[in-house]
């Protein structure tokens, strides 16, 4: 730590003196989290005729937060960029009636995904539509005419002017219920106000081999999330999830964060989970005595200040506790800043202490948006009597982000980062599957083989490729120096790759795709890692393999609700963990034969 204070120190005097020179970067201030990826926040979707050909040149007009506009392509196409809240979509093009008007939400975790159909209008019902939804000495009024007041209409103001009525348009202003920049209501939320999720999903497991152990039939998992704003400064959710069996369990959360648009960005929540089993389940299976009953749960509060447009300071700070711990309390911390410069670079550095509980997959909630499991395994110290311990882990990092060479200075598009890491872990966690017959996918040992300090760097592309593509890749060559720790080597004699001694280097490439294909109404999410250090079974030494995760989701022609959407969901993964979550560099690395999960279910969303 010592070593990397001088250096955050000094970004800190240059960002004070700077701050003038920085008041002409273009770009908005980023989350240092963010690492240079743009959110995927908007509406996406695709209009055609009632023939299935695509139109170009539709106006396609989202009401609500914001106002914004977008003109489809020769393909149909149109992407809209616009904060989280409330929306209506309405597309139109001369020649064309639209019969089209959907209140949608968008969230700030994702994008949506529409398909509209305009009809072609023979002159008589174009006249006649003209004449019942505008003045006779407006008709001909081009965008750019001042109105009556003498103000110029903008192109969007003007459409918003001339909107067409239709029969699926309700006498009262949509803008009555949405006051203020935000968009949020000026009254107390109202069930109406309430957005959600349920999933109904079939979740199994399958050992490396490819096998379904007898023991591991799938089973059902709920999902249930509920969401709603608060006023004009935020918004809050809560998420569960409930599992039966022989291995019961579930889980609650609860969020609230605020609007991105103010000076302090805060996100607030507070987790629980809980996990309860039959001794017979891991009689049999545990070299040690496992309790039936586990839980674990924890607060955290994170913030984003913006100091200036073009500084911005990230801090948090997590409380957690885990009752099957040697020591159950837990505490994490992260502080970061991002100084944008000129020219579209910006400066980035960050400092995280945090611990790790041994186990912790399965009862974390994860901090990204994707489905969230109940605790689905059980597991126990590898060591026979052994007890858990959490691994300590103390990050740093400094890099600088810039655009791509040729590119424009942009937040949205792809853009180079470079970083420098330090890491130091102790008790540095393995996990080991397949180590009896009875623990090949529903329980798994856990040990440390030793404490390690890691050093290296990483340079990636990280942006949008496309106009509903985000992708990033990232390569990172790695030094790391063990230390010895107190685990006797014997216990790994099935997996002795997971002992490391001395110097080694590592190559490691990262890289994830998420995709929206409106035509299909589909969504693509992809994540691989590849590197030269993962353990094998049965093998002394470590070597080159690959760990991957893929999610599919299929908009369904159903709406249930009479709103929303409903999505066939699909998942297969091998990565042991989220590539998101905090934790060390050799976590996946020191995970040995990990199961290939399985999951298959709908996705009604509200």
């Amino acid at each position: 730590m010592s070593r990397c204070l001088p250096v955050l120190a000094a970004f800190l005097c240059f960002a004070a003196f700077d701050q003038a020179a920085a008041q002409t970067a273009a770009p908005a201030p980023l989350s240092v989290s963010a690492s240079a990826a743009p959110p995927a926040t908007g509406i996406v979707g695709r209009v055609t005729d009632e023939a299935g050909a695509a139109l170009e040149g539709v106006s396609v007009l989202a009401m609500g937060t914001t106002v914004a506009m977008a003109r489809t392509d020769a393909h149909g196409f149109f992407t809209l960029r616009v904060p989280p809240g409330p929306y209506v979509l309405r597309a139109t093009r001369d020649g064309y009636i639209s019969t089209y008007r959907e209140a949608v939400y968008v969230r700030n975790d994702d994008r949506l995904s529409r398909s509209i159909t305009l009809i072609r209008a023979d002159e008589g019902d174009a006249r006649l539509v003209l004449a019942s939804t505008a003045q006779p000495d407006v008709l001909d009024e081009p965008a750019g005419t001042p109105d009556d007041a003498g103000r110029t209409l903008s192109e969007a103001a003007w459409r918003l002017r001339h909107l067409p009525r239709t029969a699926l348009r309700d006498e009262r202003p949509v803008a009555a219920a949405w006051q203020g920049s935000t968009g949020r209501p000026a009254s107390p939320w109202t069930l109406a106000d309430v957005t959600g999720r349920v999933d109904v999903v079939t979740t199994g497991a399958l050992n490396a081999d490819g096998e379904l152990p007898a023991s591991q039939w799938p089973r059902g998992v709920a999902y249930v999330v509920l969401g709603a704003p608060v006023g004009r400064h935020g918004e809050w959710s809560v998420r569960t999830s409930l599992a039966g069996g022989e291995r019961a369990a579930w889980t609650l959360a609860g969020d609230y964060w605020s609007n991105e648009d103010r000076r302090h960005a805060f996100r607030a929540g507070v987790s629980y989970s809980a996990q309860t089993f039959a001794d017979d389940v891991v009689i049999g299976q545990s070299l040690a005595p496992v309790d039936t009953v586990r839980r674990a749960g924890g607060v955290y509060f994170s913030d984003i200040w913006t100091l200036t447009p073009a500084l911005t300071i990230e801090s948090g700070l997590r409380v957690e506790r885990y009752d099957y711990l040697a020591d159950p309390t837990l505490v994490s911390a992260r502080v970061g800043l991002r100084q944008e410069l000129p020219g579209g670079f910006a400066i980035v550095a960050a400092a995280s202490p945090h611990e790790v509980a041994p186990g912790a997959g399965e009862f974390a909630a994860p901090s990204t948006a994707g489905l969230w499991l109940p605790p689905e395994r059980t597991f126990s110290a590898l060591e026979p009597g052994g007890a858990l311990d959490a691994q300590g882990i103390a990050a740093y990092e400094v890099g600088i982000d810039a655009p791509l060479p040729g590119a424009a200075a942009s937040a949205v598009g792809p853009r180079l980062r470079i970083r420098r890491f330090v890491e130091r872990s102790t008790n540095q966690v393995a996990t080991v599957f397949g180590l009896d017959d009875a623990s090949q996918v529903g329980h798994y040992y856990l040990a440390s083989p030793g404490h390690v300090d890691v050093d290296g760097w990483i340079i990636g592309i990280a942006g949008e490729i496309g106009p509903s593509v985000v992708a990033s890749i990232d390569y990172s060559r790695t030094f790391a120096m063990w230390r010895g720790g107190a685990t006797a080597e014997a216990v790994f004699e099935r997996a002795g790759s997971v002992l490391r001694r001395g110097v080694e280097q590592l190559h490691d490439i990262t890289a994830s795709v998420d995709a929206d294909v409106p035509v299909t109404s589909t969504k693509i999410n992809v994540a691989l890692r590849l590197n030269s250090g993962y353990s094998r079974p049965y093998s002394a030494l470590g070597g080159f393999d690959a760990r991957y995760a893929l999610e599919v989701r299929q908009l369904l022609p159903v709406r249930p609700l009479g709103r929303g959407d409903v999505n066939l969901l699909v998942s297969i993964r091998t990565l042991h963990r989220e590539l998101q979550e905090p934790g060390g560099y050799y976590d996946e690395l020191l995970t040995v034969a990990p199961p290939v999960r399985l999951t298959c279910g709908l996705q009604m969303r509200f």
